[in-house]
């Protein structure tokens, strides 16, 4: 009988061990799966951080240049105005009105740009929350898993120390001498 002790109780470590390496193996999986999504996610905001900031950088310069270009176009148009009073200003007129409507239409276009972004922003805002609302039922249902498996394992424990206790206590009999046994019962010392 202590050799069929000996084997459940190597056969319950092992099992546990198992048990351990595969909590162990499901921890370091769960580790390096929020590693990888928080990964993700950085490099995804990096992405979009930088084209606007490329976009931006783009249309800075493009206003720039086009209002230098009124500018200039004002200037040459003021100068003709000088030198040709009556005749060019119907000619400085229209071409005012022109920049003014080319200015005019690119800040509407502008605005369709930057509104495209913030809904860009936006969506991506949205995908990110729906990520975490989409990991939390997962979350949940880890906790619940390793709750349970924690439980299985307390019971199992439990259920196995008074059967463990109660096979020690019986080998302890069987190994002593019977009468020491019932002389310790009754008050006596057993005799070395």
């Amino acid at each position: 009988m202590d050799k069929e002790l000996q084997e459940v109780i190597a056969y319950l470590g092992k099992r546990f061990d198992e048990t351990s390496q595969q909590i162990q193996g499901l921890r370091e999986e769960m580790t390096r799966e929020f590693a990888d999504f928080r990964e993700e996610m950085t490099q995804g905001f990096a992405n979009v951080h930088e084209e606007m900031a490329q976009g931006l950088s783009g249309l800075r310069e493009e206003m720039t240049r086009e209002f230098a270009n009124v500018r200039e176009e004002m200037t040459q148009g003021l100068s003709d105005l000088h030198e040709e009073t009556t005749r060019e200003f119907a000619n400085v007129r229209e071409e005012m009105a022109q920049g003014f409507a080319k200015a005019s239409e690119e800040n509407r276009q502008t605005r369709v740009l930057i509104e495209n972004v913030h809904s860009d922003v936006r969506l991506v805002a949205e995908g990110v929350i729906g990520m975490g609302e989409r990991m939390d039922p997962f979350r949940v249902e880890f906790m619940t898993e390793v709750k349970n498996v924690r439980s299985l394992v307390q019971d199992s424990y439990s259920a196995l120390e008074p059967r463990v206790h109660a096979l020690e206590s019986w080998r302890e009999t069987r190994e002593r001498d019977p009468i020491d046994i019932i002389k310790e019962r009754f008050g006596r010392r057993p005799e070395s």
